[in-house]
């Protein structure tokens, strides 16, 4: 079980998929321009999302469970953020160093998590 806690919203991987045959490798390839993902590595394909609301702070505190698939030599999962206060991040229990890349315009800030092709 992979974990993957970050900022006021905290990730949650619950497998990691290894690429499967002819269909799923049509959805590693492709690229988004509008998103900092990097496909050939790893996808997300199922997101559960819970929130809490504080209006008076004006701040949602959240936890995200991930389904991805993975390549077999991903070494990273490559997510979008914009305005998000990130604690920290964990990965199967385990607390680990994420980075944050530049601002882009329009696109926000990608958030890069280490994970490996053997992760489940």
């Amino acid at each position: 079980m992979k974990k993957l806690t970050y900022g006021i919203c905290t990730l949650f991987l619950l497998s990691c998929h290894p690429k499967e045959k002819a269909k799923e490798e049509n959805i590693m390839t492709s690229n988004d321009v509008h998103s900092f993902a990097v496909p050939q590595e790893s996808v997300v394909t199922h997101l559960e999302w819970k929130a809490a609301v504080d209006f008076e702070q004006k701040q949602i505190s959240a936890t995200a469970l991930l389904d991805i698939k993975n390549s077999a030599d991903a070494t990273s999962l490559t997510l979008d953020t914009k305005a998000l206060d990130i604690k920290k991040v964990t990965v199967d229990g385990v607390e680990v160093a994420f980075t944050l890349g530049e601002k882009v315009e329009h696109l926000g800030v990608p958030l890069k998590v280490p994970i490996t092709p053997s992760s489940a």
